[in-house]
């Protein structure tokens, strides 16, 4: 086998090419960390205003749990003075109450657990971009399959 080499007339080029460095310059580092933060901010801003909403929308079903639980105190004490016979009446009354009060409020109480559980992994959730309502559903429903509730 013969292998040769062949030569080209090409001329040679006008001018010497020129050095071509390729280096991050610190402005390109500086922009990573701003859109960085910018995100970071953003998504503050936006689990701040969508805490405040929450709340918001919790106090207004509480006033309307207020006054749902005001007729059904009514109905508390019609249910202890007709339906149940008993010569304590206050006394069944009020436990009639109690029940019908501790079944409205085991949403809130689960409500608040689940803000506590995510607010311990809120740094890991925004590490990962889970979805705060997204993740308070899925913690919500675990909750409330553990207490056996239905919401």
């Amino acid at each position: 086998m013969h292998v040769g080499i062949i030569q080209h007339d090409l001329p040679p080029p006008a001018q010497a090419a020129a050095v071509i460095r390729l280096a991050l310059d610190e402005a390109v580092h500086d922009a990573a960390a701003e859109i960085v933060n910018a995100h970071l901010a953003c998504t503050a801003i936006l689990t701040k205003e969508l805490r405040q909403q929450t709340a918001q929308l919790e106090e207004t079903i509480k006033a309307g749990a207020d006054a749902v639980v005001a007729a059904l105190g009514n109905l508390g004490d019609r249910i202890a003075g007709e339906l149940i016979e008993t010569k304590a009446v206050p006394a069944v009354a009020e436990k009639v109450h109690a029940s019908m009060l501790e079944e409205l409020s085991l949403e809130d109480r689960i409500n608040d657990e689940v803000r506590v559980i995510l607010e311990a992994f809120q740094d890991d959730m925004r590490k990962t971009g889970a979805s705060y309502p997204e993740m308070f559903k899925k913690v919500k429903n675990e909750l409330a399959r553990k207490y056996k509730a239905v919401l």
